[in-house]
């Protein structure tokens, strides 16, 4: 065999050894690159869902917040609930000023049946002479005896006011205008408000 074939082989086998050497490297440069390319195109794809998850958060803000008929109903109801608290209170206010109005016309009514009443503070018994009833016109007898009878009574307690009992009125009425008694027994009362009440005492 010449030597230049023997040393062309010999150089092939070398190349051959060379390319063995340097695919396996090529390999890993490329298995190396895959994966950062697939990085790459994971974020690449990542940020348009980023981009819409903010868009979708902007329109959620903006968009006004429509409430569910449930919660809507729930308000309503205690709307309502509220309201009848109210009016169940004003009720009870008025109800109050009802029984306070009561309670004060009850007061207000308690003086007036003292009035009628009338508490006493002096009770004094007289005979009131009316033996000068004769000296008046026949027709005028009566009259002048109530008369005298009012100013006896005014002599002697001094009131702000009189009230001669109807009884002691039909006394001296009884036997007609012309002939009134000659003399009365009477019982006389006055109270705080200075009142005197004229009471027959037969």
């Amino acid at each position: 065999m010449p030597r230049g074939k023997k040393a062309s082989k010999e150089e092939e086998k070398e190349e051959e050894k060379v390319a063995a050497e340097v695919k396996p490297e090529k390999v890993k440069k490329a298995k190396k690159e895959q994966p950062e390319k697939e990085e790459e195109k994971a974020t690449v794809e990542v940020k348009p869902e980023k981009v819409k998850s903010e868009k979708v958060k902007k329109a959620k803000k903006e968009q006004p917040v429509k409430e569910e008929p449930e919660e809507i109903e729930g308000k309503e109801a205690e709307k309502s609930e509220e309201e009848e608290k109210d009016t169940s209170i004003e009720e009870e206010i008025i109800e109050i000023e009802e029984k306070k109005e009561e309670a004060g016309k009850k007061l207000k009514e308690i003086p007036k049946m003292e009035e009628e009443i009338g508490e006493v503070l002096e009770e004094k018994m007289f005979t009131v002479p009316l033996g000068r009833v004769i000296i008046a016109h026949p027709r005028r007898r009566a009259k002048r005896a109530v008369n005298m009878l009012r100013e006896f009574v005014i002599r002697h307690t001094k009131p702000e006011s009189i009230f001669i009992d109807p009884q002691l009125n039909e006394l001296i009425w009884e036997r007609g205008i012309k002939k009134p008694p000659r003399r009365l027994k009477i019982r006389t009362t006055k109270d705080r408000e200075g009142l005197v009440k004229v009471y027959s005492a037969e």
